[in-house]
């Protein structure tokens, strides 16, 4: 079973690129986000994904219509923004892990390991969807008095949740594993090198851009 895409590493390059860029967007946007649940704290996206109990989503959303006007506009402003934000980031890291693995398939030569990395390139669909309902969830739930879920509609979204992390990750970690082992074997073509150092060189513009805005932000 081979699937093959001509310009694999042109088209992965283009989507790692826009995955670093809409995820330093959405980091900058993190950076507002702040809620009064008793206590007036900051708080993370992952706090919302990976809540104990839907309470937990109630309790921080309606906190942040606690904090005073001024506050209370950044930060919702901040949320909603990131999560319309991360429509755009979706394509682009499922994007690139898809790539990845399609790639990684293509170079192995047991029909096994070519099956298996295709399973994982197209299973990222499914973490594109999952992502997506977590994300029409979330958006759902941004009022001064958000609705709670019962028991069996949050256990579905964490379910939701183990799955979009599940699949993206595998793919993710198995597909870098297995283009480390083809460099680090010599089993790589010259040609490649130079997409390398387009990712390399992405990571490094955007890494300096992170820091340099933050730095501001801090002055």
């Amino acid at each position: 079973m081979t699937f093959i895409i001509e310009n694999s590493l042109v088209l992965f390059c283009i989507t790692f690129g826009v995955m670093q860029l809409t995820s330093l967007i959405m980091k900058r946007q993190e950076a507002n986000f702040c809620t009064n649940d008793g206590t007036v704290r900051a708080f993370s996206i992952f706090d919302l994904e990976f809540a104990a109990n839907a309470k937990e989503i109630v309790n921080l959303i309606s906190g942040i219509f606690n904090l005073p006007p001024a506050k209370q506009h950044t930060s919702v402003k901040a949320l909603k923004s990131q999560l319309y934000i991360d429509f755009l980031f979706m394509p682009a890291a499922y994007g690139s892990i898809f790539l990845l693995c399609i790639k990684t398939s293509d170079k192995l030569t047991t029909h096994a390991g070519k099956t298996v990395f295709l399973v994982l390139a197209w299973m990222q669909v499914l973490a594109w969807l999952c992502d997506i309902i977590e994300n029409i969830y979330l958006l759902t739930k941004i009022s001064p008095k958000p609705k709670g879920s019962g028991p069996f509609a949050f256990a579905l979204y964490q379910l939701n949740e183990w799955f979009k992390w599940g699949i993206s990750l595998t793919g993710a970690v198995c597909g870098i594993s297995a283009m480390l082992y083809f460099w680090l074997t010599g089993s790589y073509s010259k040609d490649s090198l130079l997409y390398l150092i387009i990712v390399i060189a992405e990571i490094l513009v955007i890494g300096i851009a992170g820091k340099m805005l933050s730095k501001k932000a801090k002055q």
